[in-house]
């Protein structure tokens, strides 16, 4: 009885992990891509000519 509900606790921990997991990486996945975004309509200086 205890191996099966070791199991079932397990079961839980790892699913609840995987879950927190991909809400953080699908947050900061979308915060990365505005900073891209804004990163990206940011003028460069121009080369100097040689």
């Amino acid at each position: 009885v205890d191996r099966l509900l070791d199991m079932c606790r397990t079961v839980v921990n790892v699913t609840g992990d995987m879950a927190a997991s991909v809400i953080i990486d699908h947050m900061t996945r979308s915060e990365a891509e505005l900073a891209e975004e804004h990163l990206g309509k940011v003028p460069t200086p121009a080369m100097p000519e040689q």
